[in-house]
């Protein structure tokens, strides 16, 4: 049901972007119109780059220098300022526009600006247009990918709710369930045994390595401190005899230690004969198995 309503989703969504291509009509060439619309506001941008590149420019425009908007005064110093500015933007610029003074310069100006603003428009009216084109595609191959992996995405899903399933059953469980053939059985004890030999494996690092390191450590710190006491004068003297009968070498007792784990350690990573456990290849079974009694299986 849930694969059947997504593909008629997707379908819809299909029939929707084909839909509104249509509406828009013919693309035609927007790629070309844009290139040259491009290209005919090229020469206007760098026409109107020159002026901008002129220190003065922009103040003597702005106060509308040239124009009978001009509101300075001949009394006024800024009026000179200005004056001999103004010169030196039509010394620069005139002979490249064809004018001899400023008020002509500015008319250029103007009509570059006005001719660069007008194909703008239209350039932002076509790549707008292309815009719109180019979401529908990429909307249209988006919608056929999913239709294309519809199929594999929902088996992919439906395979990993399966195996959540199956981790969270036991496999005594899953034989009662499912009443598989033999080979079935055969996987799931598989499957069972190597869950119990992490849990071994690490039940043994836990039980033969770290809590005997932390109870060394507390040992440590308890003979550190005495030694303290006895060295500063506190406590009585203890004879070196009967300091060694009360701290006996831990080296022995770390080497059996050592042995035992690394023995159970090498017999489980060994173990490959999961058809000889029972269904539930629980850790005792594995560890009677593999171990046997001569050392006690670790517990969590």
């Amino acid at each position: 049901a849930a694969i059947d309503a997504e593909r008629e989703a997707l379908d819809r969504s299909l029939a929707e972007l084909d839909a509104e291509r249509l509406r828009r009509g013919d693309e035609g060439d927007l790629d070309a119109q844009i290139r040259a619309l491009e290209a005919a506001m090229a020469p206007h941008a760098a026409n109107l780059e020159l002026f901008d590149q002129e220190p003065a420019w922009a103040d003597l425009f702005d106060h509308d220098y040239g124009t009978p908007l001009y509101p300075l005064k001949w009394w006024m110093f800024r009026y000179y300022r200005h004056w001999r500015q103004a010169d030196a933007v039509v010394a620069a610029l005139g002979p490249r526009f064809g004018v001899d003074d400023f008020a002509g310069l500015r008319r250029r100006y103007l009509e570059e600006r006005a001719a660069r603003e007008a194909l703008a428009r239209h350039w932002e009216v076509a790549t707008a247009r292309k815009a719109g084109f180019d979401n529908l595609d990429r909307g249209r191959r988006s919608a056929l990918a999913a239709v294309a992996e519809l199929d594999a995405r929902h088996l992919a899903r439906a395979r990993r709710i399966l195996r959540e399933r199956l981790r969270e059953t036991s496999p005594q469980a899953l034989l009662t369930r499912l009443q598989g053939p033999p080979t079935l059985a055969a996987w799931l004890r598989r499957i069972a045994a190597i869950e119990a030999k992490g849990r071994l494996l690490a039940a043994s690092f836990t039980a033969w390595v770290q809590q005997p390191q932390r109870r060394l450590r507390d040992e440590f710190d308890a003979d550190e401190r005495e030694l303290v006491a006895l060295t500063s004068g506190h406590e009585r003297a203890m004879a070196w005899e009967d300091f060694v009968d009360t701290h006996a070498d831990p080296e022995p007792a770390w080497a059996a230690r050592r042995l035992a784990y690394q023995d159970a350690r090498r017999r489980l990573l060994a173990f490959r004969a999961y058809d000889d456990l029972g269904a539930e290849g629980g850790d005792d079974e594995l560890w009677a198995a593999v171990v046997g009694e001569a050392l006690p299986r670790p517990r969590d």
